[in-house]
């Protein structure tokens, strides 16, 4: 544990001093470029003059400034060397960073898969795995003992359908029978007695009592 805390102080250490070098590198740099700046400004500055020079025939001045402008192209030019050296190793500096970086980002990805692998084992892969089947076979069990009791509620209402239509189908026959029966019932003739049509009630009722008298005398 002191070991891994010491590790990680002198890391936070080298890492202090990498920032400090790089800050310290670009200040220079930034002056650098004022610098060339500057130096570019003065050497403009000092070719116009240079120009104006000529132009009121002042020859021997016009050479002073010329080499003036010389010597700030050089400086320029000594400058942009040292800007261009600065950069690089900036760079350098910075690509190294995010190199070590990204080493120290796949160790730690390393650490953890190794430890996630020491965590995971196969016998509990195994276990799972068994827990898992046992599950779908219970799944399957209710499944199949609810599908049992639908098949039989099916049947025994497919029975009860052929019963009931059994029934109705008596009911049927027995009815159309009872109607056969009634239309077969043979009715007693009505004696012919001569009465015409257009009798009124009291003629027949007069001839019936004297047809049950004449019956009656013979009993």
């Amino acid at each position: 544990m002191g070991q891994t805390c010491e590790s990680k102080a002198n890391q936070q250490t080298a890492l202090d001093k990498n920032n400090q070098v790089l800050f310290q590198l670009k200040s220079v740099r930034d002056k650098l470029e004022n610098k060339i700046n500057n130096l570019e400004t003065k050497e403009k500055a000092t070719k116009e003059k240079a120009k104006q020079c000529l132009r009121s025939k002042q020859r021997d001045k016009a050479k002073f400034y010329l080499k003036g402008c010389k010597l700030y192209q050089k400086n320029i030019k000594t400058t942009e060397g040292q800007l261009t050296m600065i950069e690089d190793q900036i760079m350098t500096i910075e690509n190294a960073q995010t190199s070590k970086d990204t080493i120290l980002a796949l160790q730690k990805g390393n650490q953890a898969l190794q430890q996630i692998q020491k965590e995971v084992k196969i016998e509990d892969l195994d276990k799972i795995k068994e827990d898992m089947d046992e599950i779908k076979d219970n799944d399957k069990e209710i499944s199949d003992f609810f599908k049992e009791r639908t098949e039989e509620a099916e049947e025994e209402c497919e029975e009860e359908f052929e019963q009931l239509m059994k029934e109705v189908q008596n009911e049927k026959v027995s009815n159309n029978n009872a109607k056969a029966n009634n239309n077969n019932i043979n009715l007693p003739n009505i004696p012919n007695t001569g009465i015409k049509t257009g009798v009124n009630n009291n003629q027949i009722k007069n001839t019936n009592i004297k047809q049950n008298q004449v019956l009656m005398s013979k009993v």
